[in-house]
């Protein structure tokens, strides 16, 4: 799509983690389940706070066979197999139902916060998007779709480290999941629909970057990873055997010298900052800016048709974790 910071307090969530300094090298881990019960373990000091670049020359790749040799310690998830069925966690997930979302990239869904959209099913999150004629009650147009888009920027937020999750995409023509992240740094007030003139402001979205983890446009099985900085775009896709049928993991890792996609612990892409000395416009995932988690399912966009015979896209979420690099 266009467009963790793990604070000192205790979210309603499954499960929680609060960080809080030991020594120079070591730190407390403190994991609450849903019942309450404590369990804490030291661990080393936070790898992914502070990291001295490295890599001097831009790169792309695609699909690689070797497998990832990533050992990060899990910091925070969300498993929502171990959720009750209703309404999603508030305290976690915030809906997003600006009406400007949808006019973004001419998306013919609104988004709400109702369960008919939005829930925790069967231990899953669901985003069902549903052939239905529906406007804000704010005015405007109508719409012929409703769906939902969640995301943890009143939560969570990270600056380096993986952030994965477990999604079943929805099937049919026209669909639009994704999940991706924005930065955590500013309110993203620039204009939907960007003017020239709103490209050049320095509060254009795009000077503190966009990373989507995986895009699917219902199609194919081929799913997208793409990096967009205010300088550049960074992209790959591959096809993937029953996307809508089973569950995969969609992985991004997040360093100060490069980012890296999985899909099921295989790595896919890679975009390498282009220099020691690049500016946040070229190179926006640097320390300072954090980056918080979208899900959302939108129907057509930018001239996509959708499936008229399409009454309803289910898209399934089993988990969202997050984890450390290993040194």
């Amino acid at each position: 799509m266009h467009v963790l910071a793990l604070a000192g307090f205790v979210w309603a969530a499954l499960v929680t983690v609060i960080f809080r300094p030991l020594t120079a090298d070591a730190r407390l881990v403190a994991i609450l389940d849903s019942a309450g019960r404590r369990q804490d373990q030291p661990r080393a000091s936070d790898r992914s706070a502070t990291m001295t670049p490295t890599m001097a020359h831009a790169e792309s790749s695609n699909a690689q066979t070797a497998k990832s040799p990533f050992v990060g310690d899990l910091l925070w998830q969300q498993n929502f197999g171990a959720m009750a069925d209703g309404p999603i966690d508030a305290a976690v997930w915030r809906a997003n139902t600006d009406p400007a979302v949808p006019t973004w990239n001419n998306e013919a869904q609104a988004y709400t916060d109702r369960t008919q959209n939005v829930r925790i099913e069967g231990g899953r999150l669901v985003l069902e998007a549903l052939r239905e004629s529906y406007s804000y009650p704010s005015g405007g147009r109508a719409y012929g779709y409703t769906s939902a888009r969640v995301d943890t920027s009143q939560s969570f937020s990270f600056a380096y480290g993986r952030v994965e999750a477990d999604i079943r995409m929805p099937s049919g023509q026209g669909v639009w999941p994704a999940f991706w992240l924005l930065s955590a740094n500013q309110a993203h007030t620039a204009a939907f629909n960007p003017s020239d003139a709103d490209w050049q402001t320095d509060g254009f979205y795009l000077h503190d970057g966009e990373l989507d983890v995986v895009e699917y446009y219902g199609q194919g099985g081929q799913v997208e990873f793409t990096a967009h900085t205010f300088a550049a775009k960074s992209e790959a896709s591959t096809i993937l055997p029953r996307v809508t049928d089973d569950f995969h993991t969609y992985a991004v890792d997040v360093t100060p010298t490069a980012i890296r996609w999985y899909v099921d612990g295989v790595q896919y892409h890679e975009f390498r900052k282009p220099s020691l000395d690049a500016t946040t416009d070229d190179w926006p995932f640097q320390d300072g800016n954090r980056w918080y988690i979208i899900l959302n399912l939108a129907m057509g966009g930018d001239g996509r048709t959708i499936d008229p015979e399409l009454q309803r896209a289910r898209m399934e979420i089993a988990a969202v974790r997050y984890y450390d690099l290993p040194d």
